[in-house]
C-alpha cells in the first residue's frame, strides 16, 4: 500500500444480492475492512439482527435502524453519517423512504 493512499475499486465490484430487496457492491480485505455500497429497495428490511459494527453515510433515501434491546430507533436521511457500534446492541436496517435507499459503509472484517 502506498503511503499516500489506496484505491478501493467499488465501481468494478459486481452487485450481489445480500437479502431480499437488498444488494451490495463490496470490496473486502482492504486493511482489514469491507467497503460497500448497499442499496435497500423500497420497503426492504433486514430480517436478522446484526452485531457487526458499521461506519457509513446515507447517500440517498432514508433508513431506520431498530435495536434488539428496545433502544429508540436511529433514523438517518441522505447526508447523515452513522456509526453502529460492533458487539451490540444488535440492529436491523429498514428502508423508510418511498424509493430506494443507498448507503456507503465501512465495516471491520
Amino acid at each position: 500500500m502506498s503511503a499516500g493512499g489506496r484505491l478501493v475499486p467499488l465501481s468494478a465490484a459486481a452487485w450481489e444480492d445480500d437479502a431480499p430487496g437488498i444488494r451490495a457492491r463490496a470490496v473486502e480485505g482492504v486493511d482489514g475492512r469491507r467497503f460497500a455500497i448497499v442499496e435497500y429497495g423500497p420497503g426492504a428490511a433486514r430480517d436478522d439482527w446484526c452485531l457487526d459494527g458499521h461506519y457509513g453515510l446515507v447517500l440517498e433515501g432514508e433508513i431506520e435502524y431498530w435495536f434488539e434491546d428496545g433502544s429508540p430507533p436511529l433514523r438517518l436521511a441522505a447526508g447523515d453519517a452513522l456509526w453502529l457500534v460492533g458487539g451490540g446492541p444488535a440492529h436491523q436496517g429498514h428502508n423508510v423512504a418511498h424509493g430506494a435507499t443507498t448507503l456507503f459503509l465501512i465495516d471491520p472484517i
